[in-house]
């Protein structure tokens, strides 16, 4: 389906929408009392065929596994857009990093030698469905840090944030949320997404977050469709074309100030008890497993009792470190679709607590966040700096409400 049959959909059911929102609506606490049935954990990995890319100009030291042609048709018509990628103008970007900047990136890519992640580069967050209609997502692996969110219902939202040369092929990707208020700041990053509903891309551009936004016309060279998927599902992006635009538009392709999670082994008194498993029930589809495995280094990620895989290597996917993050949830009346779903909001300024799982054990956190511009920061009992495993970091956030297993 093209890109302008998307654009005239999505004003048809602004239009219905708006008139929703002429209702008034106080907004409430959910104390997300909803009991998920149990979950069934899947014993093998699940084989997934990948993603078919487009041919793209990439930087020369990929990283990325090459995924293979996807079998699956599409049970409707879909054109896929044009897979010719706007090629980058001629008038070069001027670098911003600092040698203070380049210093502590250096110092943070030394913590995660084998991992292909650059430090030097600015964030990537990438804004990527979760329904099972989406499933398996490709490039989730790939991420330094990923963020899942409540989005509406019981359907959670992935926001992947990248710091790497090169990706082929990343999605599907979805609209904005409000979260990404909170997310996009805290790493000054660049937002990569499709569309959002009216007041959320009003706060968006009241916020400054900047980025690519795949439901404008002129953007839709920086991504695809495929026609093995129906839409939405099925709209795709890589680093070379993300990194296009931002040329385009003069964003710098640097990082002026590098942030990562500090890293290190736990210290004494701070090993914390075991924890092997952790079940986060978000509702079916979205109930989450992690299940430690010593052999892989990290947590299987299970979803509904079915291993996650990422498409781009048929893997399921690992987390080195889990946090389950507990903050204030807010019912908004930002209507998010046609079923008239409310938009949710996180508190994500200011303390609570958090559970940290890495090696097979759990710590009991606490997280504290004075502004909107400054990464989270994690602390062990006393106030001492939490370290994380070297590795990603997958975030759950939660309700302060929501008992977690």
């Amino acid at each position: 389906m093209p890109h302008h049959s998307f654009r005239s959909a999505q004003a048809s059911r602004r239009a219905v929408l708006m008139a929703l929102l002429s209702a008034p609506f106080v907004g409430i606490l959910d104390g997300c009392s909803r009991q998920p049935s149990a979950l069934v954990i899947a014993t093998t990995e699940a084989t997934v065929a990948a993603t078919p890319e487009p041919a793209a100009s990439v930087a020369p030291t990929a990283i990325a596994a090459t995924p293979t042609t996807a079998a699956a048709s599409p049970t409707s018509t879909v054109a896929p857009a044009t897979r010719t990628p706007t090629p980058p103008p001629t008038a070069t970007v001027a670098p911003t990093t600092t040698p203070n900047a380049a210093a502590t990136a250096q110092a943070i890519n030394a913590s995660f030698p084998s991992s292909g992640w650059d430090f030097h580069l600015r964030p990537l967050l990438f804004q990527i469905d979760n329904a099972p209609d989406a499933w398996p997502q490709n490039g989730l692996s790939s991420a330094y840090v990923v963020y899942e969110t409540p989005a509406e219902g019981t359907i959670t939202r992935l926001t992947a944030l990248v710091v790497q040369q090169t990706l082929e092929t990343i999605g599907n990707l979805r609209s904005a949320r409000l979260v990404d208020l909170e997310l996009v700041p805290q790493w000054n990053g660049l937002l990569v997404h499709v569309g959002a509903s009216t007041p959320v891309e009003k706060m968006l551009q009241d916020g400054g977050i900047v980025g690519l936004d795949l439901d404008v016309p002129a953007n839709y060279s920086f991504g695809w469709r495929t026609s093995n998927r129906i839409a939405p599902y099925n709209l795709y992006s890589s680093l070379s074309r993300v990194r296009s635009f931002a040329q385009s538009k003069r964003m710098p392709r640097t990082a002026d100030d590098p942030r990562a999670f500090p890293t290190g082994p736990l210290p004494a008194g701070q090993a914390g008890s075991p924890g092997e498993r952790v079940v986060i029930p978000y509702g079916e589809p979205s109930n989450v497993l992690y299940a430690w495995d010593a052999q892989a280094g990290g947590y299987r990620r299970f979803v509904n009792g079915v291993a996650q895989v990422d498409a781009n290597t048929g893997h399921q996917i690992v987390a080195a470190n889990v946090v389950v993050h507990f903050a204030v949830q807010t019912v908004t009346d930002i209507i998010e679709d046609v079923e008239g779903s409310r938009s949710l909001k996180f508190g994500l300024v200011g303390s609570g607590r958090a559970l940290l799982f890495r090696d097979g054990r759990r710590i009991d956190l606490t997280w504290t966040r004075q502004r909107s511009d400054q990464v989270t920061r994690y602390e062990f009992g006393g106030g001492a700096v939490a370290t994380f495993a070297p590795g990603s970091v997958w975030i759950a956030l939660v309700a302060d409400t929501l008992q977690v297993g």
